[in-house]
């Protein structure tokens, strides 16, 4: 049963039963298939050797998990943690502005219209200018 309280645009505050508490089952990764990428450097990362597992644009590892028996009457979750690199350069830095930002989170939609022309000139090479980006290791 659920009850709900609040209105359309207002917070939700919304009550539930849940049923008997349960405990995940951790399914450890069993190996790692590298088709693009330092197949090496991941198969150290599934051993335990490497500390982390550092793809790059076209990287591909499939992970492989050996699923307990009952798999098919359980419900699956990925549990994942990751990180990205982002780069930085000096003359966006010159472009900050907290006004900027403010309307961003009070008027999201003024802003992105305000925003809009500057970033559709710019936009034919945003994609070239992020992949020519180099991750130094």
């Amino acid at each position: 049963m659920i009850r709900r309280a609040g209105s359309a645009g207002q917070g939700l505050v919304a009550l539930a039963e849940l049923g008997d508490r349960v405990a995940p089952v951790r399914v450890p990764l069993a190996r790692i298939a590298t088709r693009a990428g330092d197949a090496a450097l991941a198969r150290r990362w599934v051993a335990g050797q490497a500390p982390q597992l550092v793809t790059m644009p076209g990287d591909e590892h499939r992970l492989e998990y050996d699923l307990p028996a009952d798999a098919q009457d359980l419900e699956l979750f990925i549990e994942a943690r990751g990180y990205y690199l982002e780069w930085m350069r000096q003359q966006w830095l010159a472009e900050e502005s907290d006004y900027r930002m403010l309307k961003l989170f009070k008027w999201p939609s003024a802003a992105l219209r305000d925003m809009a022309p500057a970033y559709k000139k710019i936009e034919p090479r945003i994609e070239a200018m992020f992949w020519e980006s180099r991750y130094v290791r």
